[in-house]
């Protein structure tokens, strides 16, 4: 999101405030408009409203900030400043889909509004449609070329998008606007560290750490990429970074999980975790975890998808057998499997697409027509299915080369919808990446996720047990019905003997080997996951039983996953 600063309008000097009202005065009065009228009011109120949602912003108070404003919009529908502050509100207080149809209201006031392009473009970015997104941009720089947030939300999009070229041309045309702009060098060492250029990454979020040093986000970029030697000087930089007052919680948690991170590096175990916790505890009170909703997902999915549901629905969906859905739970080795696949001459990585979960969206949301997702996964009809697949198709195949024959789509939590899958694409090859279950939900705790809501599970340690539980009693059940067979990856067999999995993993998906698979560490495709820095290394097995190492801290973890806490990797399902 855009920093509010940035984003609000900038107070007027005193002095220049004083000459335009004099101004206006002398205009309305040629025009014989001096006297109170009801319109001269509205205006009066408009920016009175203006003016107080800026300073509650500023505050962030954005629920008082979001109240005033529609009380303001009701007296005056039709004000756009109002409407554009509206939506900013509703950003900060982290409503980006409410935020995303303020915008829209924007541009149907003015099409050709600067200002509700650009908002548009962020808030499609901020929900994980980074191509509509970059048609947003483009058409708010169409109607003004020079527009520097404009170029440095087009860059994070080509980040996202894994456009690196792109994305450093749009951050040096910003920068060439805006020299000493922090954001943008921030998002050009981004889009280096994704490309693999790790000097010019630590050189560019250095210069974004020196213009403004209580940010914190390039130095948490930093800690990846930063050799032994310069540990102690990044820790003295994040520690006088956390001293500085930090309004919103995220920041405080990320200079912890910073923090924590070096110290992990410099072997200080115990000390280490003790920073993760505060870490996650000065973030989890945001993102409250419900159990009790998961767990009725969970029991509502495997209730609406028995086995005879997948023989009622043969030849429904696509015969395509483009697609590769690569799940399981985060941290288990999806990115290094993803990595492995699309090394491959004949596969294309799409990496964590949106395009199912989109769809997954709008079928949760058909209660009005009669279809409950997934209670109602029965109801759907065959051209539904054949139109969602067909949706889903030309979505994953965008900037797919002509070559590829298969497609990779490694957003994780895709394990929740492998039913569904099925019904779109029986002919889909699925892979489930595992790993020990309490390296893979103590990697969770140490990992400063980015859609913290979507991850509210990983702050606590008896919350990721909980969820490891569900998560595993779901791929149980898709083992049991599903007609497509499911390739289970372990991630320490992985690591341990790279060629055999690889061969078998090309195997599974239908296409012969491929030498290139085995370097997968030199290929050129952009990587935006937690996995940035890892994916980009040859196989190393230091991860394998890390957890021991912490064993004293993790009984509340232990408790919760039960008896999966013991099951060997190479035996648990």
């Amino acid at each position: 999101m855009t920093r509010l600063s940035a984003a609000v309008p900038k107070p007027v000097p005193a002095d220049s405030r004083k000459a335009r009202r004099l101004a206006q005065k002398q205009s309305r009065k040629k025009r014989g408009r001096g006297r109170d009228t009801p319109r001269a009011r509205q205006t009066k109120q408009s920016l009175s409203t203006l003016v107080r949602a800026e300073e509650l912003m500023q505050q962030r108070k954005f629920r008082e900030a979001i109240q005033l404003l529609q009380t303001g919009i009701a007296q005056a529908p039709n004000n756009i400043d109002l409407w554009l502050l509206f939506g900013l509100s509703l950003e900060g207080a982290g409503s980006h889909d409410p935020a995303y149809l303020v915008y829209k209201k924007v541009l149907e006031l003015d099409t050709e509004c600067v200002d509700g392009w650009l908002a548009i473009g962020r808030t499609l970015n901020a929900t994980g449609r980074p191509e509509a997104a970059d048609i947003a941009i483009e058409k708010c720089l169409a109607l003004s070329r020079d527009n520097a947030e404009a170029l440095r939300q087009r860059a994070t999009i080509k980040f996202r998008l894994g456009e690196c070229s792109k994305g450093l041309e749009a951050c040096d045309a910003a920068l060439s606007l805006k020299p000493d702009w922090e954001q943008a060098f921030y998002v050009k060492g981004m889009l280096h560290k994704s490309s693999g250029d790790m000097a010019e990454a630590r050189a560019a979020l250095m210069r974004a750490h020196t213009l403004k040093p209580e940010w914190v986000k390039p130095l948490y970029a930093l800690t990846e990429i930063t050799d032994d030697a310069g540990l102690d000087d990044l820790l003295g930089r994040l520690q006088t970074a956390l001293a500085h007052e930090h309004a919103d919680p995220r920041d405080k948690s990320r200079a912890l999980f910073a923090i924590a991170r070096v110290t992990r590096a410099q072997k200080r175990h115990d000390e280490a975790f003790a920073v993760y916790k505060q870490a996650n505890d000065e973030i989890k009170s945001s993102f409250p975890f419900d159990k009790n909703e998961l767990k009725a997902f969970i029991d509502e999915t495997i209730k609406s998808f028995p086995h005879n549901i997948f023989n009622e629905s043969a030849g429904r969906g696509s015969e395509s057998e483009k697609p590769v859905f690569i799940v399981g739970m985060p941290r288990s080795g999806t990115s290094l499997t993803e990595q492995i696949i699309s090394s491959h001459a004949r596969v294309h990585g799409a990496g964590e697409s949106p395009a199912l979960k989109e769809i997954v969206d709008v079928l949760s949301n058909c209660s009005d027509i009669g279809v409950d997702y997934p209670r109602d996964a029965r109801k759907l009809e065959p051209s539904a299915l054949t139109s969602l697949a067909k949706e889903y198709l030309t979505k994953i195949e965008m900037n797919c080369p002509p070559a590829a024959s298969r497609i990779t789509d490694k957003l994780v939590f895709n394990f929740m919808s492998l039913g569904l899958i099925a019904l779109l694409f029986p002919n889909a090859s699925i892979i489930h990446c595992k790993r020990d279950a309490m390296d893979t939900c103590l990697s969770c705790y140490f990992t400063n996720f980015t859609q913290a809501k979507m991850i509210s599970f990983a702050f606590d340690l008896d919350a990721l047990g909980f969820y490891y539980r569900q998560y595993n009693r779901l791929m149980e059940h898709w083992d049991e019905v599903l007609p497509t067979p499911i390739l289970h990856v372990e991630y320490e067999k992985l690591i341990a003997d790279q060629e055999a999995e690889s061969r078998r993993i090309i195997d599974h998906i239908g296409l012969d080997w491929d030498d290139a698979c085995l370097k997968f560490h030199e290929q050129e495709r952009a990587i935006i996951t937690a996995s940035i820095v890892q994916a980009r290394k040859p196989i190393y097995t230091t991860s394998a039983g890390r957890w021991r190492r912490y064993e004293k801290h993790l009984a509340p973890l232990k408790d919760a996953l039960g008896e999966l806490s013991e099951i060997p990797t190479d035996t648990a399902t």
